[in-house]
């Protein structure tokens, strides 16, 4: 056999399982987590997806809403899930930086403990001072 076709039939090989795997998801319903309590930007933009993923992959969609401590208690439970694909979360990123930056001592990462999937909304958001501060 030549060196190029052996080398594609180990590839091929390689890579079925990870096919069979691609099939059986999902297999359970799919839990998203919102570290915001109900009503907020990221639990509409989850219900909204949510919505449109159960449709598309046939399974249940439950967003759970898990507000507290600046989003610390949902993004614990993010973390702590099991990594199948079967549990996401919405992160509200100026939420979740001002956390890390006021507790230095977060039980997570949003770096190195989670891996972004795609970003589903843009809302602005800023900082403000009372006026009668001499902010630059």
């Amino acid at each position: 056999m030549p060196q190029h076709r052996l080398r594609l039939l180990l590839l091929v090989l390689a890579l079925l399982p990870l096919a069979a795997q691609a099939q059986d998801y999902p297999s359970r319903p799919i839990r998203i987590i919102v570290p915001n309590p109900p009503g907020g930007a990221g639990d509409i933009s989850a219900r909204l997806i949510g919505q449109k993923l159960s449709e598309s992959l046939r399974q249940p969609v439950v967003v759970e809403n898990q507000a507290g401590a600046s989003g610390a208690i949902g993004m614990t439970m993010l973390k702590r899930a099991a990594p199948d694909g079967h549990t996401i979360g919405v992160v509200i990123s100026l939420a979740q930086t001002v956390d890390r930056i006021q507790n230095k001592k977060a039980s997570f990462d949003i770096v190195e403990d989670f891996t972004p999937i795609t970003a589903i909304a843009n809302n602005p958001a800023g900082l403000v001072v009372n006026s009668g501060f001499a902010a630059t």
